[in-house]
């Protein structure tokens, strides 16, 4: 009860300072690259930051660790006129701070500079966004790095690797032999496609004017034309998860069960993923005995149920995870589970918008309060049954003996399907 007080005391706090403050000014550039201001003048500081986002269901070679792949070799490529030793020297003499990041479904590039450089942070952005030069060793070298780190991967890793990735896991990819196909064309075609204006959206934050912001936006980003984006190369075959639990039968003290279903083809609402993302994180955080828990919801992706078990507590394993699947499945989450999740909800958006940047990130992403207001207890808990049938989850075992796969049979899990190491 005193961390709810302390929570709601935050939100209230930050809220009525975020109220004082301007709100966000949009506009658009013909090329529909969507712009949002958020003027600061306290201090002679601006804020840069562009993301680029993308369907990883709706670009197959994002799928197969090209996405990874470009991420790595926009890390060390030249912009523009300079090469990248002279990119990070030209940011450090003008006293830029520079940043590019990458995730399954979008790269971010992010700019800080005092006002009186402004203009070389836009063009410097501009050159790091759209005018990326691709180098042959420098590719090669990622490609390198990348295949060995597929290659050294244990058993174990490649089981669970696999099983994520037949669940529709957007963050793990078929790295090893698919890398090895992608040329540097390959990589060209695959960041025209990707980093595009009518798919992104610029964030500015700080002493800027509207006025300056839309002058600056248009001089150095308005010309990055949508233009016609090549061809997606066709999907591959979806891979199908077999019925049944799979299996590797290891020598070990150590053993492992996974559980995990499918993201539903219809999706989503936002609402109901932010606030079930909470739920199932709040549930890791609970004791299950002497077992290791990890539950979790993957962005655009599955949910997942992990327990691990060591040489004393092997026969809790199964009946473990298969106890929580079913009241999870059946009970549902309580009213006050749904109040504490959506008050965390708030709290956290609300304090990390106090951050500059996530104050920008939230401005470009929306406002989802009234969708988290709106969630009920009926359609949360019909949608983690429906998500949880018994029908859509799938179970990996590792470590296993013949006990053990014995007491997963008992359970319901299906028929044994070994995995040859």
């Amino acid at each position: 009860m005193r961390t709810l007080l302390v929570l709601a005391g935050l939100l209230a706090l930050v809220s009525g300072g975020l109220a004082a403050a301007a709100g966000p000014q949009e506009f658009q550039l013909p090329s529909g690259l969507k712009c949002v201001l958020l003027e600061n003048h306290e201090r002679p500081l601006v804020r840069l930051e562009l993301i680029t986002q993308w369907d990883p269901a709706l670009e197959p070679s994002a799928g197969n660790g090209a996405a990874g792949f470009l991420f790595k070799v926009l890390e060390t490529a030249g912009a523009g006129p300079y090469t990248r030793i002279v990119f990070n020297r030209r940011v450090d003499e003008m006293g830029l701070e520079f940043s590019f990041q990458g995730q399954v479904d979008r790269f971010r590039w992010s700019l800080v500079a005092d006002s009186r450089s402004q203009e070389t942070a836009f063009e410097l952005l501009a050159h790091a966004v759209f005018r990326p030069v691709f180098e042959g060793p420098e590719i090669q070298e990622q490609r390198q790095l990348l295949v060995r780190k597929a290659t050294v991967a244990s058993p174990w890793e490649v089981a669970v690797d696999r099983f994520r990735m037949e669940l529709g896991d957007p963050r793990v990819t078929s790295a090893g032999m698919a890398l090895a196909k992608i040329e540097l064309k390959d990589l060209q075609d695959l960041h025209k496609r990707l980093v595009r204006p009518e798919h992104a959206s610029l964030g500015l934050y700080g002493d800027l004017s509207l006025a300056q912001a839309k002058q600056l936006a248009f001089l150095h980003l308005g010309v990055w034309g949508p233009g016609p984006a090549p061809a997606s190369p066709p999907a591959p075959p979806r891979m199908a998860v077999e019925t049944g639990f799979r299996v590797l039968m290891q020598a070990g003290l150590r053993a492992e069960l996974w559980a995990g279903a499918k993201r539903p083809p219809e999706g989503l609402k936002p609402g109901i993923e932010a606030l079930l993302a909470i739920l199932l994180d709040q549930r890791s955080e609970a004791p299950a005995g002497p077992l290791e828990v990890e539950i979790f919801l993957v962005p655009r992706g599955p949910v997942l149920f992990h327990w691990v078990a060591a040489a004393t507590n092997r026969d809790a394993l199964v009946p473990s995870l298969v106890a929580a699947l079913t009241r999870l499945r059946s009970q549902g989450v309580t009213p006050e589970g749904l109040e504490r999740a959506r008050l965390r909800w708030k709290a956290e958006n609300t304090a990390l918008a106090l951050h500059p940047q996530r104050l920008l990130s939230q401005a470009l992403q929306g406002d989802r309060t009234a969708e988290v207001e709106a969630v009920t207890l009926q359609e949360l808990n019909a949608a983690v049954a429906a998500w949880l049938a018994p029908g859509n989850l799938h179970y990996l075992l590792l470590g296993a003996d013949a006990d053990l796969v014995k007491a997963a049979q008992n359970a319901g899990l299906g028929a044994p399907l070994l995995i040859q190491p």
